[in-house]
C-alpha cells in the first residue's frame, strides 16, 4: 500500500484501513450567506474534528491491538531466551563438576594402582570404600565392586589379629600365589580400563566438539558425553529463540512505522479538508465583501447628495444672519416665524441625540459604520487567508481587487466627512449667531405677557407664581447677555434694539419685583414686631420661638443692601414703603434693645431648662448603662459558678456510674443523696429522683441489719446486690446517668456566654440559670447596652447642639444690642456734627460731649472683641456681616473727622481775639485725634483678626505640616536652668493658675484664653462622659506637662545618665504625637503651639546631652594626660 509517497506493507487488515481513509472528508456547500459562513465553517470544523478523532481512535485501536500482540510474543520469546541461557549455564557448571570428578577419580585410581604394584598396604590410599566405588561408577554386582569389597575386607581382617591375616598366613610362606594376589592383578586390569574410560570421556567432553558418541552404559547420567550433547541442543534452541525475538522487534518497528504513516496520511487529509473549508470561507467572504462595497458606494453617493443640500441650508442661514443688521424689531419676529421650518431642519442636522433616519448625520453615521464593518470584515478575511497555503491565484486576485476598491471608497468617504465637518462647523456657527436673537425675541414676548398679568387685584399666590416665572426668565436672559457680549455680536443693530426694548420692559417688571419684595420685608417686620410684643407680654415656652425671632431680625438686617438699592427708585410708592420699613426697623431694634435683658433672661432660662433636662436624661442613661454592665458581670459570674457545678456533677456522676458498673458494696452511700439529686436537676416526682431515692432506701435497708437485706432475705441471704429488682434499678440509673452526662457535656460546650451560641431545645430538668439561658440573656443584655450607649451618644449630641444654639442666640442678641448702641452713638456724633456746622464754634460742653461719645464708642469696641471670638468659636455666619458693619462705622468715623478737621481749619481763620478759644479748641482737637487713632487701632485689628479666624475655620481639617526648629547651639539653655525656663521657679509655680510657670505655664494660660469656648463644650462632654474616662484637651495637656514631662526633666537634671536622657526624649516624642497643632498654615500660630515648644525643649535636651558627653570626653582625655 502506498501512503504519503511511501510503500508501506500493512500488518493488519488492509481493506479496513483503506476503507477508513477513502471515507474521510466532507461535502461542502458554498451557497451560504456571508454572515453565516463563520458559523457554517465552525460547524463543519467540528464535524471534521469529530470524524477525525473517531477515525484516529479506530486506527490506533487496530494498531495498538497488533502491537500489543507482538509485544506479548516478544516478551515470551525473551523469557525463553533467558531460560535457555540459564540452562546452558547450568550445563557448563555440571560439565565442570564432572571434569573435577573425573580428575579426582584419575588421581585416586592411579594411586591405587601404584599401591597394588608396590604391594603396599591399602591403608596408604586413605580413601573410603564407598568413595572408591563411586570413582568406578559401577553397580554393586559388578566384578570391580566384588574385588574392592574383598580387598577392603581383607584389610579389615589384617587389623583384627595382631596385624596378621590368619587365612593367608600359610599361603604366604608357600610358592603358590595367594588368592589375594590374583584379585589384585585383576583389579589392576580393571583400574587401567577405568582410567582409559575416564581419559576418553575427558577427551570427548569438550563442549565445542561435534559428533559426540554415545556414553558407556556404566557412566552416570551427567557424564560429559550427555552434557556435551545437551549443550549443543541448548545452543541451537537459544539461537532459534534469539532469532524469534529479533523478528518480533522488527515486526513492532514495522507496525509502529506503518501506524505513524497511516496517521500522517489521516492528518494530511484532515489538513486538505481544513484548507478546503478556509478557501470556501474566503470565497463566501469575498462575495459578501463585494456586495458591501457596492452598498458603500451607494451610501457615499447618498452622503454626497445630502451634503450638497446641507451646504445650501447653511447658505440660507448665513443670508438670514447677514440681513439682521438691516432689519428692525418688527421685521425680526415675522422672519423668525417664517423660517421656523428652516430652523427645525438646522436643529435636526446638529442634534446628534434625536435625528431623523434620512438626515445627513444619519447617512454619515451609516456610511461610517458600514466602512468600519467592511474594514473589520477585510481584516478577518486576511487573517483567515493567512492560514491557506498556498492561496489559489483566483482568490488572491479577487481579494486584491476588492482591497483596491475599498481603499478608493475610504478616500472618498474621508473627503466627504471632512466636508461634513466643515459644513457642520459653519452651520453651527451660524445657528449660534442666530439663536440669541430667537431666544431674546421669545423672552421679549414673555415679558409682554408678564406685564399684562400685573394687576392691583392679584392674590398673594398669583403674585408669587408670577415672581417665580419672572425670575426664571430673567436668569435665562442673564445667560444670553453673557453670550452675546462677545465680539461676534458687535455692530448687530437689531440685537441692540432688542436689548434696549428688553431693558424698558425689565424696568416695569423690576418695579413689580421690588414692590413685592418690599411688601414682603414690611410684612416680615410687622410679624417680628408682633412677635416682640408677644415675647414682652408673656414668656415663650420654647427657646426656639426666641431663636427664630432673633434670626428673623438678623435675616432682615441682611436686606440692607437691597433697601439701599431700592431707595434709588423714583417710584413714590416704593420710597414710602422703604420709609415705613426703616421706621419699623428702628421700632424693632428699639424693642429688641429695650427687651435685651428680659430676652436674654428668657433665652438663658429656657435653654438652661432644656440643658438641665438633657443632663437628667444623660444621668439616667449613664445609670442604666452602669446597671447593665453590673448585670453583665453578674451573668458572667453566674456562668462561672454554673461551670463549677457542672464539673462537679460530671465528676460525681461519672464516679457513681463506674461504681455501679463494678457493683461495689455501699456504692450509693459514698455520695450524699442530696448531692446526687441536685446533680440530676430533676423534679421530686421525676424518674431520676424516684429511682435514686429507691436505691438509697435499698442500700440503707441492706446496711442497717448486719448487711442483709431483710426484704430479699429468702432470695439472696448474703447480698442485696444480686437481686433482680436492684440490678434492674441500677441499669436504669446508669442509663439516666449517661443521658445526664451527655447533657452536661453539651452545656459545657458553651464555654463563653459572651459569644453567640445556637440555643437547643433545652430539657425541662435544667436549672433556670443554665449556660444556654445565661448566654441568651447575656446577648440580650449586651444588645440593650449597645442601644443605651447609642442613646447616650445621641443625648450628648443633643446637649451640645442645645448649648450651641443657646450660645449662638445669646451672641446674636448681644451683637444686635451692640450694633444698636453703636448706631445710636453714630447718630449722636452726627447730631454733634450738625451743631458744629450750625454754630461754627465748639464750646467746652460740646467738646466734652464728643469726648464722652468716643469714650462710649471705645467701650463698645472692648465689648466687640470677645464677641467676635465667641462668634468665631461657634462658626456664626453673621460674623462677616458684623465685620462689614464695623467697617462701615469706621468709614463713617473717617468722614466725620474729615469734616471735623475742615471745621477746625475754618476756625483758624478767625480773628486774634479768639486765640484762647482757638488754642483750647486745638488742644481738644489733638486729644480727639489721638482718641480717634486709638479707636481705629482698637477696632481695625479686630476686623483683621476676625477675617483671619474665619479663614482658619476653613483650614481646621487640614493636616499639620512639620516645621524645623532652627536654633543655634549657642542659644541653648544650660541643663540646670531648663526646668526654670520651661516650668518656672518654685515661686512662679506656686502662684501660677495652672501650677506651672515658664514657657509651658504661659502656653496653658494663652491656650485657655484662646480656646475657652471649645474647652467649655469639652467640659460639658466630660461631665457626661467622665465615667468612661473622657477628658478635655486642657486636662490632657496639663496632666501631660505636670505628671509626665516635668518629672522626666527633673530626673534627667538631677542625674543626667543615658537612661534618663532616653526616657525624657521618649516622653517628649509621645507629647509631639499626642498634641498636634490646630492649624497647618499659619506659621505664627504654629509657633505658639505645644508641639513647637516641645520641639524647642527637645533641641535643648539634645544639645545639653551633647555638651555632657563632650565634658565627659574632655575629662577622660585630661585624666589620660595626667596619668
Amino acid at each position: 500500500m502506498k501512503i504519503n509517497g511511501l510503500n508501506v506493507e500493512l500488518a493488519i487488515n488492509e481493506e479496513e484501513i483503506l476503507d477508513l481513509l477513502e471515507n474521510y472528508g466532507l461535502n461542502l456547500d458554498l451557497a451560504v450567506a456571508p454572515e453565516n459562513i463563520a458559523h457554517y465553517v465552525e460547524e463543519q470544523k467540528g464535524l471534521l474534528l469529530e470524524k477525525h478523532q473517531h477515525l484516529t481512535k479506530r486506527i490506533q485501536d487496530l494498531y495498538e491491538a497488533k502491537l500489543s500482540q507482538l509485544t506479548k510474543e516478544q516478551e515470551q520469546a525473551e523469557t525463553q531466551v533467558a531460560s535457555d541461557k540459564s540452562s546452558l549455564e547450568r550445563l557448563v557448571q555440571s560439565a565442570n563438576s564432572r571434569k573435577e570428578f573425573c580428575a579426582k577419580a584419575q588421581a585416586a585410581l592411579n594411586t591405587l594402582k601404584k599401591i597394588i604394584n608396590k604391594e603396599s598396604p591399602f591403608s596408604e590410599l586413605q580413601i573410603s570404600k564407598e568413595e572408591l566405588l563411586a570413582y568406578f561408577e559401577c553397580q554393586p554386582t559388578d566384578r570391580v565392586a566384588e574385588l574392592i569389597n574383598a580387598i577392603y575386607d581383607e584389610e579389615q581382617a589384617k587389623n583384627s589379629w595382631y596385624g596378621f591375616n590368619r587365612k593367608n598366613l600359610w599361603s604366604k610362606f608357600t610358592t603358590a600365589p595367594t588368592e589375594a594376589t590374583e584379585e589384585e592383578k585383576e583389579l589392576v586390569g580393571l583400574i587401567k580400563q577405568r582410567l582409559k574410560q575416564i581419559e576418553k570421556e575427558l577427551q570427548f567432553g569438550k563442549l565445542g566438539r561435534k559428533n559426540i558418541p554415545d556414553a558407556p552404559k556404566n557412566l552416570a547420567e551427567n557424564n560429559l558425553y550427555a552434557l556435551t550433547k545437551a549443550n549443543q541442543t541448548g545452543q541451537k534452541q537459544l539461537k532459534e529463540n534469539e532469532t524469534l525475538v529479533a523478528q518480533k522487534k522488527n515486526s513492532i518497528i514495522r507496525v509502529t512505522k506503518q501506524q505513524k504513516a497511516v496517521l500522517q496520511e489521516l492528518e494530511a487529509r484532515k489538513s486538505e479538508q481544513e484548507q478546503a473549508l478556509l478557501q470556501a470561507q474566503v470565497q463566501v467572504l469575498l462575495t459578501g465583501l463585494a456586495t458591501n462595497l457596492e452598498k458603500l458606494t451607494l451610501e457615499c453617493n447618498e452622503f454626497k447628495i445630502k451634503l450638497t443640500k446641507a451646504a445650501q441650508l447653511n447658505d440660507a442661514v448665513r443670508k438670514i444672519v447677514s440681513d439682521l443688521d438691516t432689519m428692525t424689531i418688527d421685521d425680526l419676529l415675522p422672519l423668525i416665524s417664517t423660517n421656523q421650518p428652516l430652523f427645525l431642519v438646522v436643529n435636526e442636522f446638529l442634534n446628534q441625540e434625536s435625528y431623523p433616519e434620512d438626515s445627513v448625520l444619519q447617512i454619515n453615521q451609516t456610511t461610517h459604520n458600514l466602512l468600519m464593518a467592511i474594514k473589520e470584515e477585510l481584516a478577518g478575511l486576511q487573517k483567515i487567508a493567512e492560514g491557506i497555503e498556498p492561496m489559489p491565484e483566483e482568490l488572491a486576485e479577487q481579494q486584491k481587487q476588492l482591497m483596491a476598491q475599498l481603499k478608493s471608497l475610504e478616500g472618498k468617504y474621508s473627503d466627504l466627512n471632512r466636508d461634513y465637518s466643515t459644513i457642520e462647523h459653519l452651520l453651527s456657527h451660524s445657528k449660534n449667531l442666530l439663536d440669541p436673537f430667537i431666544q431674546l425675541a421669545r423672552i421679549k414676548n414673555q415679558y409682554v405677557e408678564f406685564i399684562k398679568q400685573i394687576s392691583p387685584g392679584m392674590t398673594g399666590l398669583q403674585r408669587q407664581e408670577l415672581v417665580n416665572a419672572i425670575e426664571i426668565i430673567r436668569k435665562e436672559k442673564g445667560d444670553l447677555s453673557k453670550l452675546v457680549s462677545s465680539e461676534e455680536y458687535t455692530g448687530l443693530l437689531t440685537l441692540e434694539q432688542i436689548k434696549t426694548s428688553l431693558q424698558d420692559q425689565e424696568k416695569i417688571l423690576s418695579g413689580f419685583l421690588v414692590a413685592g419684595r418690599l411688601g414682603q420685608i414690611q410684612s416680615d417686620y410687622l410679624s417680628l414686631i408682633e412677635k416682640s410684643k408677644l415675647i414682652a407680654s408673656q414668656d415663650p415656652k420654647e427657646p426656639n420661638e426666641v431663636t427664630e425671632w432673633v434670626r428673623g431680625i438678623e435675616d432682615l438686617d441682611k436686606q440692607s443692601s437691597f433697601l439701599e438699592q431700592a431707595s434709588l427708585s423714583q417710584n413714590p410708592a416704593d420710597l414710602h414703603t422703604i420709609k415705613t420699613i426703616n421706621n419699623l426697623k428702628e421700632e424693632l431694634n428699639a424693642s429688641l434693645y429695650g427687651q435685651y435683658e428680659n430676652t436674654t433672661r428668657i433665652v438663658t432660662e429656657l435653654y438652661d431648662a432644656q440643658l438641665t433636662e438633657e443632663q437628667k436624661k444623660q444621668t439616667k442613661t449613664t445609670d442604666d448603662i452602669s446597671s447593665t454592665k453590673i448585670t453583665l458581670e453578674t451573668l458572667i459570674a453566674d456562668a462561672e459558678a454554673r461551670k463549677i457545678f457542672l464539673s462537679k456533677a460530671q465528676h460525681a456522676l461519672g464516679e457513681l456510674r463506674t461504681n455501679l458498673i463494678k457493683n461495689k458494696e455501699n456504692n450509693m452511700l459514698q455520695t450524699p443523696r442530696e448531692d446526687v439529686l441536685a446533680y440530676f436537676e430533676d423534679a421530686p416526682t421525676g424518674k431520676a429522683s424516684l429511682l435514686v431515692n429507691a436505691l438509697y432506701e435499698m442500700e440503707q435497708a441492706k446496711s442497717s441489719w448486719y448487711g442483709i437485706n431483710r426484704k430479699n432475705v429468702w432470695n439472696r441471704l448474703t447480698s442485696a446486690y444480686t437481686s433482680e429488682e436492684t440490678i434492674t434499678a441500677k441499669k436504669e440509673l446508669i442509663e439516666l446517668i449517661d443521658a445526664r452526662l451527655l447533657q452536661i457535656k453539651n452545656e459545657l460546650d458553651v464555654n463563653d456566654i459572651t459569644q453567640v451560641v445556637e440555643r437547643p431545645s433545652m430539657p425541662a430538668n435544667l436549672g433556670e440559670r443554665n449556660l444556654y439561658a445565661l448566654s441568651a440573656f447575656h446577648q440580650h443584655t449586651q444588645q440593650s447596652l449597645a442601644e443605651k450607649q447609642i442613646i447616650l451618644e445621641q443625648q450628648m449630641e443633643d446637649y451640645i447642639k442645645i448649648a450651641q444654639q443657646k450660645s449662638e442666640t445669646l451672641t446674636l442678641l448681644e451683637s444686635m444690642k451692640i450694633t444698636h448702641e453703636a448706631q445710636m452713638l453714630l447718630n449722636k456724633l452726627e447730631d454733634d456734627q450738625e451743631k458744629i456746622e450750625n454754630q461754627g464754634l465748639l464750646f467746652a460742653q460740646d467738646i466734652a460731649a464728643l469726648e464722652q461719645t468716643y469714650k462710649e464708642l471705645h467701650d463698645v469696641t472692648d465689648t466687640i472683641d470677645p464677641l467676635l471670638k465667641e462668634k468665631i468659636a461657634v462658626q456664626e455666619k453673621s460674623l462677616i456681616e458684623l465685620s462689614k458693619k464695623i467697617n462701615d462705622s469706621l468709614a463713617a468715623h473717617d468722614q466725620l473727622f474729615d469734616e471735623f478737621e475742615t471745621t477746625f481749619n475754618e476756625i483758624t481763620n478767625k480773628p486774634l481775639s479768639m486765640m484762647e478759644q482757638k488754642e483750647a479748641l486745638f488742644k481738644k482737637f489733638n486729644e480727639l485725634r489721638t482718641r480717634k487713632i486709638q479707636l481705629d487701632e482698637s477696632i481695625r485689628p479686630q476686623i483683621v483678626d476676625a477675617k483671619k479666624m474665619i479663614s482658619l475655620l476653613e483650614c481646621l481639617a487640614l493636616a499639620e505640616q512639620e516645621s524645623e526648629v532652627q536654633k543655634e547651639a549657642s542659644q541653648h539653655t544650660p541643663l540646670h536652668l531648663l526646668s526654670n525656663v520651661y516650668f518656672g521657679t518654685v515661686t512662679e509655680r506656686a502662684n501660677a493658675a495652672f501650677g506651672l510657670g515658664g514657657l509651658f505655664g504661659d502656653y496653658l494660660q494663652e491656650r485657655a484664653n484662646t480656646f475657652w469656648f471649645n474647652d467649655l463644650i469639652s467640659s460639658i462632654a466630660a461631665f457626661a462622659l467622665g465615667c468612661f474616662g473622657y477628658k478635655t484637651g486642657a486636662q490632657l495637656r496639663q496632666e501631660y506637662l505636670t505628671n509626665e514631662l516635668q518629672p522626666a526633666l527633673t530626673t534627667y537634671q538631677n542625674e543626667p545618665t543615658m537612661e534618663h536622657y532616653e526616657d525624657l526624649i521618649n516622653v517628649i516624642k509621645d507629647g509631639k504625637i499626642q498634641f498636634p497643632p490646630r492649624t497647618a498654615h499659619n506659621e505664627t500660630e504654629q509657633n505658639k503651639s505645644l508641639l513647637s515648644k516641645l520641639r524647642q525643649l527637645e533641641a535643648e535636651v539634645i544639645n545639653s546631652n551633647l555638651n555632657e558627653l563632650t565634658d565627659i570626653d574632655e575629662n577622660r582625655v585630661q585624666s589620660s594626660i595626667e596619668m
